[in-house]
């Protein structure tokens, strides 16, 4: 009985544990610091190395992005727009329909 308290105590630390770096990592990105790992697109690592700062191409590029999808264009079409204007994502490749969808759902300023 005394190690099934133990077990249930210890899950329930575990998923507080969670949810509190959770919450703590989303307050971070509302602040707009730097959370780890790439940068998301449209911005760049601030010069503090703890915030994050527009990436004015980026930018402008996403909300090309999101007045495509607002003309009703699907989004394999919105890559193929993007690529014949010569604008490519980060890694250099082509656009797919889940890099799109990505793009989309970035942060504009």
């Amino acid at each position: 009985m005394v190690l099934n308290i133990l077990a249930a105590v210890s899950q329930w630390e575990r998923e507080t544990i969670g949810e509190r770096t959770a919450e703590a990592m989303a307050y971070k990105r509302r602040q707009r610091e730097y959370t780890g790992g790439a940068p998301p697109y449209g911005w760049r690592l601030a010069a503090d190395g703890v915030h994050l700062d527009p990436h004015a191409d980026e930018q402008a590029i996403i909300r090309d992005a999101v007045a495509l999808k607002a003309a009703g264009l699907s989004l394999r079409k919105i890559g193929a727009h993007l690529a014949a204007r010569g604008l490519l994502p980060r890694q250099g490749q082509s656009w797919n329909p889940k890099t799109v969808r990505d793009l989309l759902q970035a942060t504009v300023v």
